[in-house]
């Protein structure tokens, strides 16, 4: 895991540095506090798929919430709470194929935060 600004600013020319176990359990508490602070249980999450690898098994994917004045990218968010891998772009790097892959980090997601997958609800845009 690489450090990285938790609203999505762009960091290129600044060195990259691994995190420590403390760190990532940090940044993994502080979104988790974050997520729950501003999202409640039912409310829906976007999720825009912006890559798909050659061999279909992987996909970069953006996960968006409206608050009601702003769209918000969440991504940097779900990134550390689920430890999926953070691209620059502002999406996440999601592996696997077969399924819904934005529903299944929504569910997992919601998991996490509410003890039960069906307590956030998705669309794809």
């Amino acid at each position: 895991m690489y450090k990285y600004c938790m609203f999505n600013e762009s960091i290129k020319g600044e060195k990259m540095t691994k995190l420590t176990k403390k760190e990532k359990a940090e940044l993994h508490e502080s979104s988790k506090k974050w997520l729950k602070e501003n999202i409640k249980e039912k409310e829906t999450i976007y999720y825009c798929v912006t890559k798909v690898s050659q061999s279909g098994m992987s996909r970069n994917i953006k996960f968006m919430y409206h608050d009601g004045k702003r769209l918000l990218n969440l991504s940097g968010y779900f990134s550390e709470l689920c430890d999926y891998k953070w691209n620059g772009d502002g999406s996440i790097k999601v592996q696997g194929c077969g399924m819904d892959m934005g529903f299944h980090v929504i569910s997992s997601v919601a998991r996490t935060l509410f003890d039960d997958y069906k307590k956030l609800n998705y669309q794809a845009i």
